[in-house]
């Protein structure tokens, strides 16, 4: 699917789950759906957002280790 394409998507499921939660007051259910998306959705952007910044840079850059620290921190 690609990393861009699955950053965007793990967007949209965040955002899903906001809106999931939203409504929690005329349907309670919905709070454990959008916890469940929240959890999904990260997961779907955080693996993809390091990938992306590898492939940004070389493997000899110096500044490759310095926006990888930069990002996990």
């Amino acid at each position: 699917m690609g990393f861009c394409n699955m950053v965007l998507l793990g967007g949209i499921v965040v955002v899903a789950s906001h809106a999931c939660m939203s409504l929690v007051e005329f349907e309670p259910d919905l709070l454990y759906l959008g916890l469940f998306l929240i959890a999904v959705g990260t997961s779907m952007f955080r693996g993809n957002v390091t990938n992306l910044l590898s492939s940004r840079y070389g493997k000899d850059d110096p500044e490759h280790v310095e926006e990888v620290l930069l990002y996990s921190t």
